[in-house]
């Protein structure tokens, strides 16, 4: 089914909501990104599978429909949660950086935001679940913690579980390509269980059963098949910023260069590339294979005893404990926004 895009936010408000689309201008936006205009009218009601690159504004363009949904009248004060949207993310860092998108409507929206990661306190998490509605964005894992009532055979105690799934009407994947590829498929399909089936017919706008929405960056075999899996048959697929047909294309936006040198070449070559394209105050990213291959660069880059010190470097991996990784990262943003000079 096609529908005319939402090009304008004047047009975005006839679907959305003024009270949402005035705090979205105030956020400092002039205008819907393709992949929103593209997306809001067809989530307000069909199953939907997009194909966009990271950066293409997605988060709002599934978030923004799901916060316009009307919330249930009566207060429940007793009992699990009960969410009529769930968003599922691979990452922890992604579920933070929707729950402070959501954080910023939910007050014009009227909602509650509340966000299930691993790698924190389980019970700290579980006050958050209170009865009733709400907008839950959750890894698969640490979510079917929650869904599941527990047993403690050393104190001889069961705990009821504080979420239940049996409401969600409006479900979002989102970097449904990550997920496959990190091998949470199993636990997607465990969770998607529990949620209501899907709608009857995505093009028939019937209210009943469960809307589906699927972001995804890439269109591998595994996530066309998810989307089958999903009773994704009969959405609405929308691609933005790839153009037609079935082959994808990378990112313009990035220069890709490519080099092929000997194994104990790639420390020195990364070190002259360092010194020759990273400027003062600008900051880069590493990714290597392994984690022991990260600590080993973060030795080599700022020196065994830190005395290279125009270069701030940290790794970033599931070794480190939390703390650390969240530490890692709040300097790395304090860094970039300063502009210090130094190297980052």
């Amino acid at each position: 089914k096609c529908l005319d895009p939402f090009d304008t936010l004047d047009s975005a408000e006839s679907g959305l909501g003024a009270k949402l689309i005035s705090v979205f201008r105030k956020q400092g936006f002039k205008t819907p990104t393709p992949i929103q205009a593209v997306v809001w009218p067809l989530a307000l009601g069909l199953d939907v599978v997009a194909v966009a690159k990271t950066g293409s504004g997605k988060t709002l363009g599934f978030l923004l429909p799901a916060l316009a949904r009307p919330r249930p009248a009566t207060e429940v004060t007793k009992g699990p949660m009960t969410p009529s949207v769930l968003v599922l993310v691979p990452t922890r860092e992604l579920a933070q950086q929707i729950d402070s998108e959501a954080s910023k409507f939910k007050k014009a929206a009227g909602s509650r935001i509340v966000t299930l990661y691993g790698g924190t306190s389980r019970e700290e998490q579980g006050l958050l679940c209170k009865p009733g509605d709400g907008i839950l964005v959750a890894t698969p894992g640490r979510l079917l913690d929650f869904t599941e009532a527990l047993v403690d055979f050393s104190r001889g105690e069961s705990y009821d579980a504080l979420v239940s799934l049996k409401k969600v009407n409006y479900l979002v994947l989102d970097e449904a390509d990550r997920m496959l590829d990190l091998g949470m498929g199993p636990e997607i399909r465990k969770v998607v269980r529990q949620c209501p089936k899907p709608q009857p017919d995505a093009a028939s706008d019937s209210p009943e059963g469960r809307q589906t929405l699927l972001f995804t960056a890439t269109w591998p075999l595994e996530v066309q098949r998810a989307t089958k899996d999903l009773g994704l048959t009969s959405a609405t697929y929308v691609r933005v910023g790839q153009g037609a047909g079935e082959q994808l294309k990378a990112n313009s936006s990035v220069e890709q260069v490519v080099c092929v040198v000997d194994e104990r070449q790639k420390l020195s070559l990364l070190k002259r590339l360092l010194e020759k394209e990273l400027h003062p105050g600008e900051t880069a990213f590493v990714f290597a294979r392994t984690r022991q291959t990260c600590d080993y660069l973060v030795g080599k880059l700022q020196g065994e005893e830190g005395e290279n010190a125009s270069m701030w470097c940290q790794a970033l991996h599931s070794s480190k404990a939390q703390s650390k990784r969240d530490e890692a990262l709040e300097t790395f943003r304090k860094l970039t926004s300063k502009k210090s000079g130094k190297k980052k």
